[in-house]
């Protein structure tokens, strides 16, 4: 029902599940340092969508200098979604 254009998961978890569901190996994925920020193009069921994995918001926390690291990746969702601007403006959080 839902066809997001972009998921942006929230930490190393949510990542690595995401990614590893659209054919990923669990090893690549598993670093969350090595992967945010990145833009990984996936099919998912029957859907082509971005995923962008970023640091847990409570991360910023107990290192407060995540907190624009996390900022600059949900611009880069912005932007993603203003330059794609046909469907929905659906947006997934994980």
């Amino acid at each position: 029902m839902i066809k997001p254009r972009v998921i942006v998961c929230l930490g190393r978890h949510s990542a690595r599940e995401v990614l590893t569901m659209a054919g990923y190996p669990e090893k690549a994925v598993s670093n969350i340092s090595s992967i945010r920020g990145k833009v990984f193009n996936v099919r998912l069921g029957d859907v082509n969508v971005k995923v962008l994995p970023t640091y847990h918001p409570a991360a910023a926390l107990y290192n407060p200098r995540l907190r624009s690291i996390i900022e600059d990746d949900l611009r880069k969702v912005r932007a993603i979604l203003d330059e794609d601007k046909g469907g929905g403006d659906i947006l997934s959080y994980l």
